[in-house]
């Protein structure tokens, strides 16, 4: 009944997602009321549209309009592409975010990670220090791939549909 009853609040509480299909879950829900922040703790569910971030805690800063997930971060985004990370922290429209040490399972079966990727605008994607490889994941997942690509930097830029690498070795 409480995430019900928040889901209304932070619908209310945020015009910008009021206008999408949105809403928080969580074990434990708790609004601050002299600053409206929010702190939610366990199994903490936050979707936007078709995008989900799922987490051990939030911290939800109002004046800020910023959102922090840590913990056992899952990050699924619309096209399916899931990312695992500890941290990742975003803006109320989920327009931009930034995460820390990446793991990213894309739908055609390959996968990058990096150290940090952030959205910086819309449709443009960084990542640093980031590896990229098509090559099946091996028995033990923290085994090196037979071959991957390394990248100091990876531009997605969706809206030129260009995949920029920066100094990069094939190992």
């Amino acid at each position: 009944i409480s995430t019900l009853i928040f889901s209304a609040i932070f619908l209310i509480a945020s015009p910008a997602l009021a206008q999408q299909q949105s809403f928080l879950e969580a074990d434990t829900i708790s609004v601050d009321d002299a600053t409206g922040d929010i702190n939610a703790q366990g199994n903490v569910l936050v979707a936007f549209e078709d995008e989900r971030v799922s987490g051990d805690q939030l911290i939800w800063i109002k004046s800020e309009q910023r959102i922090l997930v840590t913990g056992n971060v899952v990050f699924t985004q619309k096209d399916g592409t899931k990312s695992y990370a500890m941290a990742m922290e975003l803006d109320e429209a989920m327009q931009r975010w930034a995460i820390t040490q990446i793991k990213s399972y894309m739908q055609n079966d390959t996968r990058l990670g990096a150290a940090h990727a952030a959205r910086t605008e819309a449709t443009r994607v960084e990542l640093s220090d980031a590896t990229y490889t098509a090559c099946p994941e091996c028995e033990d997942s923290d085994a090196e791939p037979l071959w991957q690509l390394r990248a100091q930097t990876i531009i997605n830029d969706e809206e030129k549909q260009d995949i920029i690498y920066r100094n990069t070795m094939l190992e």
